[in-house]
């Protein structure tokens, strides 16, 4: 490795680039810049802030905070004092603040507001190790135990900032030290502490730029929460490491109109945001005149047949390049103005990406390449390339990352980036590592004919019938929320005999439909429940899952007008249904659909 530690990386890089954007923020209708010495300047204060105020190398030290540049400040900082970082969901609950900082033994935590503040607060009276808690936004009347920022930074008010070589060489950490615990959202069960060192997040970062290089004059739109490794490793330190300048969106709630301000060249996501895009595409054609129907449909046509003669290395004719170059500017250009107009690489990963949507997009001119990982693996494990992208596939296995699938088809891995194990739970790390260091993922897949990843399920999702039929719900729920009546489902059927699912409709969709049929219906559960509605919604489920087999159709479904959130813990923060909570809160609904089972 070029870098023994992600302090080493940062302060080399702030010394190379300099004046240049590092960070940017938006404030009102701009972005303003945060240039990398300045960032450096401020990471070295509060380093030697903390060091001084008793956090000592190996500390863990807590991160509650939104994706703001005060969240790479802190985690920065907290790293070149020697200490840990242990990063926080900013959607947690007090419990889960309480839980994380107990087990993870954190003896100062960094929040954003005073939100946050009052979680830490609620939970600091069972946490004798915790003593200070510093408040990036402190509130006016704050606790006694709370401090603001500056607490931190003016330790070197009014003196000569320390060498940055020798303020980060003084933790005396090493490659394989701890860099982090990360304690996992998981589809079930308890979290676990998963320890990362800096050896496991800069293998991870060579190899991704191995696979997919990043240019000093990238820019990338981060919004997923920095607390989840995906962003922290690819759109934070591999972003840094390339020198590329970082935009914070808002929120993930403004990332259409931040992507307009912001005007990105590469994007870190999941599924989910370019399944709304794609929705909100084909909604606003739907809505649009006759001409313009036939024009977009015709653009697309002949843009997916370019796609595959791309995909297949076989030259253009003239005739369709020609046809190409005019549609070009009608159709595709347009449908890049609606994320900036200048993405040129756009991840996909945290789960299943529909072909459907990998296709559209990439038809279009945007390249979105699926990968995948998981925590335990820092987290990168394979991806696609923008010149070799197999969409279906999550691509080969990153440079260095060694993949072999067992006789079950569950997937492991063997990898310099994969965890030192989980916290305090050498059972559970025993579990999931062998002694020769393979990982198991818990993911079924199996490799191509040319060697890309295809990933069928996780292992513990799989549906097993009354007939024994292994059957794979985030397939059919992939195709079921690309219709535009339908915001989420989610497939159940484990020991039964046929599938059944709990539909969340869009509900403006069906709104509108309501309308436009002139039905005598007002309010969002009654809507769900009328006859018709249900009738439209059995249509459109069977319309998308026509070419299934029989044992993968959904038989009888809910209709539930409530989305599935995360605060309610129904999500993980990659959008991912947890099933275990969600089969277990839902269970009467889902059972009572089997009430009159066939034989």
């Amino acid at each position: 490795m070029r870098y023994a530690t992600i302090p080493q990386m940062f302060f080399c890089r702030a010394a190379h680039f300099g004046g240049q954007d590092c960070l940017r923020y938006r404030e009102g209708d701009h972005y303003l810049p945060i240039a990398w010495n300045r960032l450096a300047e401020r990471v070295a204060a509060v380093a030697a802030g903390l060091s001084a105020h008793g956090v000592r190398p190996g500390d863990r030290v807590a991160l509650l905070a939104e994706n703001r540049p005060e969240w790479a400040l802190a985690d920065l900082a907290i790293l070149s004092a020697g200490a840990i970082t242990v990063p926080l969901y900013p959607n947690a609950t007090a419990e889960q603040v309480r839980f994380i900082l107990g087990h993870a033994e954190v003896s100062l935590c960094l929040c954003s507001t005073g939100e946050q503040l009052a979680k830490v607060a609620e939970a600091i009276a069972g946490l004798p190790l915790l003593k200070r808690v510093v408040c990036f936004d402190l509130p006016a009347a704050p606790p006694p135990f709370a401090r603001p920022l500056a607490w931190l930074e003016e330790t070197l008010h009014h003196q000569h900032l320390p060498d940055l070589e020798r303020c980060t060489a003084a933790s005396g950490r090493t490659a394989d030290d701890a860099a982090s615990i990360i304690y996992t959202s998981g589809t079930t069960g308890e979290p676990k502490g998963v320890v990362l060192t800096h050896r496991n997040f800069l293998a991870n970062v060579e190899a991704g730029l191995a696979a997919i290089p990043v240019f000093d004059t990238d820019v990338c739109l981060s919004f997923l929460p920095l607390s989840h490794v995906l962003e922290r490793t690819v759109g934070f330190f591999l972003m840094l490491y390339a020198g590329a300048t970082i935009a914070y969106a808002r929120s993930v709630y403004t990332v259409g109109e931040d992507l307009l301000v912001a005007r990105p060249t590469i994007m870190v996501s999941v599924p989910r945001l370019y399944e709304k895009i794609y929705a909100r595409i084909w909604e606003a054609v739907q809505q649009s005149n006759p001409v313009r129907r036939a024009i977009f449909a015709g653009g697309m046509r002949v843009a997916h047949r370019v796609l595959d003669m791309h995909l297949t290395h076989t030259p253009l004719p003239r005739h369709l390049e020609v046809s190409y170059r005019i549609l070009e500017h009608l159709v595709m250009e347009k449908l890049r103005e609606r994320v900036g107009g200048r993405l040129r690489v756009a991840i996909s990963g945290g789960a299943p990406l529909n072909p459907t949507i990998g296709r559209f997009f990439n038809a279009a001119g945007i390249p979105v390449l699926e990968g995948y990982g998981l925590t335990e693996a820092s987290p990168v494990i394979a991806v696609n390339r923008v010149e070799a992208n197999r969409i279906g596939t999550v691509g080969p296995p990153l440079p260095g990352v060694e993949v072999r699938i067992a006789a079950d088809g569950e997937i492991f891995t063997r990898s310099a980036a994969v965890m030192q194990g989980y916290y305090k739970n050498p059972e559970a790390t025993a579990a999931a590592i062998d002694s020769d260091g393979w990982l198991a993922t818990g993911d079924i897949g199996r490799l191509d004919e040319a060697g890309a990843l295809v990933i069928t399920d996780r292992k513990k999702d799989l549906i097993v019938t009354s007939g024994g039929k292994n059957i794979a719900p985030q397939e059919i729920e992939g195709r079921l929320v690309l219709d535009r009546f339908i915001e989420q489902a989610v497939v159940y059927g484990d020991g039964h005999n046929y599938l059944t699912a709990l539909i969340v409709p869009d509900l403006a969709q069906l709104r509108s439909y309501v309308q436009l049929k002139a039905l005598p219906v007002e309010g969002d559960a009654a809507i769900c429940a009328h006859p018709r509605v249900v009738d439209l919604l059995r249509r459109r489920i069977d319309l998308q899952l026509a070419d299934l087999a029989r044992y993968q159709q959904i038989k009888r479904f809910a209709v539930r007008p409530e989305l599935l959130t995360l605060d309610a813990g129904e999500l993980t923060p990659t959008l991912k249904v947890r099933r275990a909570i969600v089969y277990k809160r839902y269970r009467d609904l889902f059972e009572g659909l089997y009430e009159e089972e066939p034989a």
